[in-house]
């Protein structure tokens, strides 16, 4: 299959329309996270040491949130490696 070839371009924009949808759901995901750790934090929280209001839900819930971002981000760099300079509007690179 050559580069530039429909077939190619389909799942390129495929693959670009994959990537909105997660990204889109990550959106969502942490605007719910930041409006539970918000009610959590003013139901639950009790402060640390260091004055600083803490849930262990919360806490959870903000943790899980970071691997989630870490695995889309990590994902999104390993399309962009695999993907060639043609594709990415590189040609000059």
């Amino acid at each position: 299959m050559q580069v530039g070839s429909k077939d190619d371009s389909h799942n390129h924009s495929e693959s670009n329309r994959q990537f909105l949808i997660a990204y889109l759901i990550l959106h969502i995901m942490s605007y719910i996270i930041y409006l539970y750790s918000k009610r959590d934090l003013k139901l639950n929280g009790k402060p640390d040491v260091n004055g600083v209001l803490s849930a262990s839900k919360e806490s959870l819930v903000n943790n899980i949130e970071i691997f989630v971002n870490c695995v889309i981000v990590g994902v999104t760099l390993k399309h962009l490696y695999d993907t060639e300079p043609k594709e990415l509007h590189f040609e000059g690179l």
